[in-house]
C-alpha cells in the first residue's frame, strides 16, 4: 500500500515542468529591443525584450530601467534568466 502511494508521488514529481533560474551574463546581452504596438483593445503599448546569447527573451519595463540604470553608471546588472525546460522563457531582476 505505501509502495503503491509512493509510486505516484514520484509520477507526479517527474511530471512536473522543470524551470531553472540562472544569472545571467551581461556581456551576452547584445541588443534591448522597445517594440511599439497596439494590444486588442488598439491601446498602444511597449513590449520589452533582450537579445540575449543570440535568442529573443521578453522582459518587463522595470528589468529594462534597471538595465539602462546600471549601464549608465557603468555597474553590473544583477539579472536572472528563467529557462523551462531549456527554453528561455524571460529575464527578470
Amino acid at each position: 500500500m505505501i509502495f503503491v502511494a509512493l509510486l505516484f508521488v514520484n509520477m507526479n514529481i517527474y511530471a512536473a515542468d522543470k524551470t531553472d533560474t540562472i544569472k545571467v551574463d551581461n556581456t551576452k546581452i547584445e541588443t534591448l529591443i522597445k517594440d511599439n504596438t497596439t494590444n486588442s483593445k488598439g491601446k498602444p503599448i511597449t513590449k520589452y525584450y533582450f537579445i540575449y546569447n543570440k535568442e529573443l527573451v521578453p522582459t518587463n519595463k522595470t528589468t529594462v530601467e534597471r538595465f539602462d540604470l546600471c549601464n549608465k553608471h557603468k555597474v553590473k546588472c544583477n539579472l536572472r534568466l528563467i529557462r523551462k525546460n531549456g527554453i528561455a522563457k524571460r529575464i527578470i531582476l
